[in-house]
């Protein structure tokens, strides 16, 4: 047993000395190749043969230059510049509802409400689902009615104000 765990040992260290080993020999080749381009890259020299300035020159591109990059883009492939279409107007939005929520009645599983038009006063009677002038109620509660146009929504509170009639 005890040999056994000593051949281990000395199979674990032999293993670690050859990676150790190898990994020595890479790092001399990386760093050798490494050198070696540093040493033979030659140095840089300015068109008429002088050296380099120690500091570089800086220059912001003309304005034409700029003008040049925009009516030739490099992403398109026609290298043409993107044609804008007429700006569409923005929606008007749609008209609000011209009601007021005047009951709620929930019995059972039965939900309706009264609504009155602003217009001519008339209460009409709607269940869930019921469409009235384009909206389409989607849910009624026991103090509001939900309705739907699209994807807009408004929310009908039941007011508990008397409305006094002149007529």
């Amino acid at each position: 047993m005890k040999a056994r765990r000593t051949l281990g040992l000395a199979t674990s260290l032999l293993l670690a000395g050859v990676i150790w080993a190898l990994a020595e020999h890479a790092y001399g080749i990386y760093r050798l190749t490494r050198d070696e381009a540093i040493v033979i890259a030659p140095l840089p020299m300015m068109v008429d043969g002088g050296p380099l300035p120690a500091e570089p020159i800086l220059a912001l591109p003309t304005i034409e230059d700029l003008y040049a990059i925009i009516e030739r883009p490099i992403f398109s492939q026609s290298r043409r510049p993107v044609e804008v279409i007429a700006e569409v107007p923005e929606p008007s939005p749609a008209p609000t509802l011209e009601i007021d929520l005047v009951g709620v009645v929930i019995w059972q599983t039965e939900r309706f409400a009264f609504v009155r038009s602003k217009q001519d006063n008339s209460i009409i009677k709607i269940n869930e689902g019921a469409n009235v002038a384009g909206w389409v109620a989607i849910g009624i509660g026991p103090e509001h009615v939900l309705f739907r146009q699209g994807d807009r929504e408004q929310e009908l509170r039941l007011s508990y104000k008397s409305r006094e009639d002149n007529g």
